[in-house]
């Protein structure tokens, strides 16, 4: 099963845990985290985020009803925190690369010292072979057939 929050959303979350902040703030943290999302984009994650449950968004009224101009403050909900968990607990979980694999742009790997080409396509061919074993695994479980591999 899928996380149930993007990457964006994860972060938005764990920088929420020092308490509420004002978006501006938030956007500001966010870049520091390396996150690139403009103003738009920032409005609509918060309100899928506050749709979601995860956050609780503080705005002020004015006397007719009205939205002062105030920054708006955005706080973790407890929805948020355990869906932040469970979605640190999948990814954890995670095995990663097969041990076969190697990453192609490293100096310490094993494939260094061959050519940019000769590595590349090493790597082509060891990638085809990881897929085709993950999906003869997994069409092997699904069928009901026993996993050789």
């Amino acid at each position: 099963m899928l996380p149930e929050m993007s990457g964006l959303q994860f972060l938005t979350v764990g920088l929420l845990f020092d308490g509420p902040r004002s978006g501006a703030q938030l956007r500001r943290r966010m870049k520091t985290a390396g996150a690139k999302i403009g103003p738009s984009s920032f409005s609509r994650l918060m309100q899928r985020m506050a749709d979601a449950n995860y956050l609780y968004v503080e705005t002020e009224k004015g006397p007719s009803g009205c939205r002062l101009v105030r920054p708006r403050q955005f706080e973790v909900t407890d929805l948020g925190v355990n869906v932040w968990r469970r979605v640190r607990e999948f990814y954890a979980a995670a095995d990663g690369p097969a041990a076969d694999l190697v990453p192609i742009d490293t100096d310490e790997g094993k494939l260094s010292h061959l050519p940019r080409k000769k590595r590349r396509e090493l790597i082509r061919r060891r990638v085809r072979r990881q897929v085709k074993r993950t999906f003869e695994r997994l069409l092997g479980k699904g069928l009901g057939m026993k996993d050789e591999g």
